[in-house]
């Protein structure tokens, strides 16, 4: 009995990653800073960087399209950030919010928390 419930437990643990995320310092403005921060983040720590700076990545500041495009490297998926609809200028409130829905989208699909 023990063993099963441990089993399920484990199992379940498994399907679904906890993400924790450090906010690391970088200049966005910075290719340096930028080229670091890709190379020593994880997918989680990147996904957790745009979501906690999404006015900066609406804004499209500075290097913050190579932090996105490397989120997205190596899957056919992309972020995409609607700055006109139908002519009318997209708010920058609704770019955050387009910005988030994908961020959990790719969390879903990898499964993070």
């Amino acid at each position: 009995m023990r063993f099963c419930f441990w089993l399920v437990f484990f199992a379940g643990a498994m399907t679904s990653m906890r993400c924790t995320v450090k906010l690391p310092k970088v200049n966005l403005y910075d290719s340096l800073s930028v080229r670091h921060f890709i190379h020593r983040s994880s997918l989680c720590e990147s996904i957790g960087f745009v979501e906690k700076n999404k006015d900066a990545f609406c804004a499209e500041q500075g290097y913050s399209s190579q932090i996105l495009a490397s989120i997205v490297a190596g899957r056919n998926e992309q972020v995409f950030i609607p700055h006109y609809n139908n002519s009318n200028r997209v708010s920058s409130k609704q770019q955050e919010v387009y910005l988030q829905a994908q961020m959990d989208t790719l969390k879903k699909m990898l499964r993070y928390k």
